[in-house]
């Protein structure tokens, strides 16, 4: 069998972040070579990706896959590939490999597929847009993950303190909830990628071939009744652009607060009388900037700057819009669009809830 090198190196390369690292099960730790195909899986995920043209596998061979990647990584031009059940051959013009196979009675089989996909970069975009706010695995499993609910997917943690919402404007007929290892998977997505769903599992294809991965089973609160209930009566806009440069500049800045958890960093939105000012600050350091408000009322409010700038990033549109209510700040909404290359806008949505300021700093008081 011959082969081009980089194609093949393209294939394993793809095919290595997918192998499994059990001590007690070696066989993930291989690529499984079988017809046209390559497999690598470990105890979630699974991939199946297609192999250059010219590569015919007649019966299954299993070899170290880290190993046979990093030598295929080394090879050019045309490649020669030999396998039995002792040995894969592997060579190109001026150097020769040979690497042992495996037992293959540890490989775990790829899925069946479902019989139904559909299109999917909305659903990749929305997952991209969406899973920064997923909770912390450590405290829940369920909320540690990204939720597709047929035209929306949402992430958010198990208090639902923060909570993004992607509404798609095209159905996928599918309820789900994917871990967070699968989610990364929607983020480097071709954009000629498709979505099933077997009930137990999600598959993403493409060109490349499949990938799936479990789904989680477990209730989900019902977030369309909680957001529902909010009432936001004040509403001001901002132009997308200047929100989004005010939040790169005072993000370097953002404080690591001590009485919150490790990793929430933290900034102060100040308005009134046409002006938004965020300000952040360590130790004697203090960073600030202004930017236009369309809106009545005033109020100053201690934000997570870290979810915020992860949605500021997700959203493209002219204008967005922040509601609250100044008299009770209880959750804080942000609503812009996510514009897509095909012309259509995905409705994206950011609920927050305000941090409890510091006992030596006030709302609106400004350091010598």
């Amino acid at each position: 069998m011959e082969c081009d090198a980089k194609e093949l190196a393209k294939a394993l390369t793809r095919a290595r972040d997918f192998l499994g690292s059990s001590l007690s099960n070696p066989a993930l730790k291989c690529f499984r070579f079988e017809g046209r195909f390559v497999e690598a899986a470990d105890y979630d995920l699974a991939a199946k990706l297609n192999l250059p043209e010219g590569l015919d596998f007649k019966a299954p061979v299993l070899v170290p896959g880290a190993e046979c990647q990093a030598i295929v990584a080394k090879l050019s031009g045309r490649v020669t590939v030999e396998a039995d059940e002792k040995a894969v051959r592997i060579a190109d013009g001026g150097s020769k490999f040979r690497l042992a196979t495996m037992a293959s009675g540890g490989f775990p089989a790829f899925p069946a597929e479902p019989a139904k996909y559909a299109p999917a970069p909305l659903v990749c975009q929305a997952v991209k847009a969406v899973k920064a706010f997923a909770g912390d695995p450590k405290r829940t499993q369920i909320y540690a993950g990204v939720r597709i609910d047929d035209d929306q997917v949402i992430a958010g943690d198990e208090k639902f303190r923060a909570l993004c919402v992607a509404r798609m404007p095209a159905q996928t007929g599918i309820q789900a909830i994917v871990g967070m290892s699968f989610a990364n998977l929607f983020a480097t997505s071709a954009e000629d990628t498709e979505l099933g769903c077997d009930g137990r599992r999600l598959f993403l294809r493409s060109a490349d071939g499949v990938v799936c991965g479990p789904t989680i089973e477990g209730r989900y609160a019902d977030y369309r009744k909680a957001t529902a209930g909010y009432q936001l009566p004040d509403v001001f806009t901002f132009k997308h652009q200047d929100l989004k440069e005010a939040i790169e500049k005072i993000v370097v800045l953002a404080k690591d607060d001590p009485t919150e958890e490790t990793g929430i960093t933290r900034a102060i939105f100040t308005f009134g009388e046409g002006r938004m000012t965020l300000a952040s600050s360590v130790g004697a350091h203090e960073a600030r900037a202004e930017l236009a408000a369309q809106g009545s009322g005033s109020g100053c409010l201690h934000l997570n700057v870290a979810l915020i700038s992860n949605w500021v990033r997700s959203a493209k549109c002219d204008s967005v819009t922040m509601s609250c209510n100044i008299r009770s700040p209880r959750v804080i909404r942000f609503t812009g669009q996510a514009e897509l290359s095909d012309g259509r806008a995905m409705d994206l949505t950011v609920y927050v809830c305000p941090m409890i300021p510091a006992a030596k700093e006030k709302p609106g008081e400004e350091k010598d």
